[in-house]
């Protein structure tokens, strides 16, 4: 289910319940909405297992009402800009996975990956106006852009190194890198081409996103199990 929760007082309200997620929740600024995916079984083959993207209004008549929204693909990372466009990844059965660029009153940009690597995160930056896709394949795991002409640039080295859950603002990337050794924050600085570790933790942190204007958002991991936390970027 998903949770509202105070970063002040820590209490918790629960909002909706959910399937299972296949995609953590991403916020609309321009709806008011959250958008994530679900994992669906058929109802006629029992083996088949579809990704369905899905969202639900936080304001008006329908809020707190989780709804589905019918795509052919099927959809992981479904990421809104802040002027109403959206984004998401779709996969195939042939193993494309593709970013589909939907603009208003444009066609939609598909951006197809060529065979055996994967997307694995998709964030979309305020500052450069961009998308960004954590990529896997024979080399490792990448960060690239994607130009406004659908042209994929990588910003960092491929490496056998797991990075996981892209998210971005103001010119900047958050992820999990295990680069340290354990499960740690990472950001990367677009504009310098620079990236550094932001958290230093016992056993790990994870599901990074950007808050206030200096702090992160995360979960972080100790005896006790997961917790939500907030940190100073600096």
């Amino acid at each position: 289910h998903i949770i509202l929760l105070d970063s002040d007082t820590g209490l918790e309200q629960r909002l909706a319940f959910t399937g299972k997620v296949s995609t953590r929740p991403t916020y609309d600024q321009h709806n008011k909405r959250l958008w994530w995916t679900e994992y669906r079984r058929s109802t006629m083959f029992q083996q088949k297992v579809s990704s369905t993207l899905c969202y639900m209004d936080l304001e008006g008549k329908k809020a707190m009402r989780p709804r589905s929204l019918k795509v052919r693909a099927n959809v992981l990372y479904p990421t809104p800009d802040n002027s109403g466009n959206m984004a998401w990844v779709e996969y195939s059965a042939d193993g494309i996975f593709s970013v589909r660029i939907k603009r208003q009153d444009e066609e939609d940009m598909v951006v197809s990956l060529p065979f055996g690597q994967e997307i694995h995160s998709l964030a979309w930056d305020n500052k450069s106006d961009k998308y960004y896709i954590i990529i896997t394949g024979d080399q490792g795991m990448w960060i690239s852009q994607i130009d406004n002409q659908g042209v994929v640039i990588p910003l960092t080295e491929a490496a056998y190194i797991a990075l996981s859950h892209l998210r971005a603002r103001d010119g900047k990337l958050y992820f999990g890198s295990i680069a340290s050794g354990r499960d740690e924050i990472h950001c990367y600085d677009i504009a310098e081409r620079k990236e550094y570790q932001i958290t230093e933790s016992t056993y790990g942190s994870f599901d990074v996103a950007p808050a206030k204007a200096d702090e992160v958002v995360m979960v972080t991991y100790d005896s006790l199990g997961y917790h939500p936390s907030v940190q100073k970027e600096s």
